[in-house]
């Protein structure tokens, strides 16, 4: 709680303390992050949980345009209060650690909460009366957030694949103990943090803010794992490992892969210096290098809230046999042993092929991968 905080202490505190507030809301109605340029001074007088707010029609007006540019038609809503998730994300933010506390407290402007979003969430930027950012906005979306940390995790992983039995994809953010819906809020609301306070700190611009790319582009986060060559981004790493460049996170059944490539994505992955599958597109991996090396960040919280994750890619036997049973039906109707015979091969390619049958099937089904993928499905 703030000193001015409007419970406890005394009247006059508490008087000043409900002025604040009354004047933060009036600024509010101007949406900070859209139309209204932000106060720090006024903005640290108001708890954190008090920055809660509904989207107001400002918000999901931009949260739709945002969808549109990144070619989806989702129109969001907003979330009311009373949402399920809405009480999760207070207590959420009533239990950050003090020092990501104090950062958000002095750099996050508002928490808008959505449904029927895209994605699951997103900032924008914050600036003063003289035009500089200095935090940002997060925008939640409850809908993909009503899940438990592993659960979330695995949705989103998955949504960049295409559903393709008989393999599985799993994430563990958290032993089974602490998997809740309020660390999948604090996984991700760190994660955007991130973004919220290396724009303040001038560690990276405003992706939407063209005046601020040059900070973006002359950041020593950026220049990790990118370089430009004018308005575009370039990675070594997208260049040894172009399969990576695939993935679409939440494309779900229209995305360019099937689950099957998932094994050689997140092998080349462990090949590169970003610290997920989203790094491939364009400089998202600065938030979490700005999060590695912020002393706030060190030390403070368990491995999921700094970044640690296990993705398991596995074949469920059971499907597999029934998808098995299937392709050796179709090949004794069609009367052709010989010509399995030489479609798998022989030896260490046979192998493989009666680990996962529908090798043809796999490729045929990956046409974005060509000559990228490799002529045999991966193993593991």
């Amino acid at each position: 709680m703030t000193p001015l905080a409007c419970r406890g202490g005394t009247v006059r505190r508490r008087a000043v303390g409900g002025l604040l507030l009354v004047l933060f809301a009036g600024a509010l109605a101007a949406t900070p992050c859209v139309t209204s340029p932000l106060d720090p001074t006024a903005l640290r007088a108001v708890p954190l949980e008090a920055r809660i707010h509904s989207a107001p029609p400002d918000i999901t007006a931009l949260a739709l345009r945002r969808n549109r540019a990144h070619g989806v038609a989702i129109e969001p809503h907003p979330a009311p209060l009373d949402h399920p998730v809405a009480s999760a994300v207070r207590r959420m933010l009533a239990g950050l650690p003090a020092p990501l506390r104090a950062l958000a407290e002095d750099h996050v402007a508002a928490v808008y909460l959505l449904q029927d979003n895209f994605g699951s969430a997103r900032v924008e930027a914050a600036r003063d009366a003289q035009g500089r950012l200095i935090g940002g906005c997060v925008l939640l979306n409850l809908d993909a957030l009503a899940r438990s940390a592993n659960a979330w995790a695995s949705w989103r992983e998955r949504s960049a694949f295409r559903a393709d039995d008989p393999y599985r994809l799993q994430v563990t953010l958290e032993p089974a103990a602490t998997d809740t819906v309020e660390n999948a809020l604090r996984f991700l609301f760190l994660h955007e943090l991130g973004h919220v306070v290396g724009m303040a700190a001038g560690v990276h611009g405003f992706w939407a803010a063209p005046e601020t790319w040059p900070t973006t582009v002359h950041s020593p986060f950026t220049r990790l794992s990118w370089s430009t060559d004018g308005n575009r981004w370039h990675s070594p790493w997208q260049q040894r490992h172009p399969v990576l460049t695939l993935p679409r996170f939440y494309r779900f059944e229209t995305a360019p892969l099937p689950l099957s490539a998932a094994p050689l994505v997140y092998r080349a992955l462990g090949g590169t210096n970003w610290p997920s599958a989203s790094g491939p597109f364009a400089p998202a991996s600065i938030p979490d290098a700005v999060r590695r090396s912020s002393p706030g960040w060190r030390g403070c919280c368990p491995p999921a809230a700094s970044g640690t994750a296990t993705v398991s890619v596995r074949r469920d036997t059971r499907v597999w046999s029934a998808a098995n049973r299937s392709a050796s039906e179709r090949v004794s109707s069609a009367g052709s042993a010989t010509s399995v015979a030489s479609r798998v091969g022989r030896g260490s390619h046979a192998r493989q092929s009666q680990r996962h049958p529908r090798t043809p099937q796999w490729r045929a089904e990956c046409g974005a991968c060509a000559g990228v993928l490799p002529s045999t499905p991966p193993r593991g």
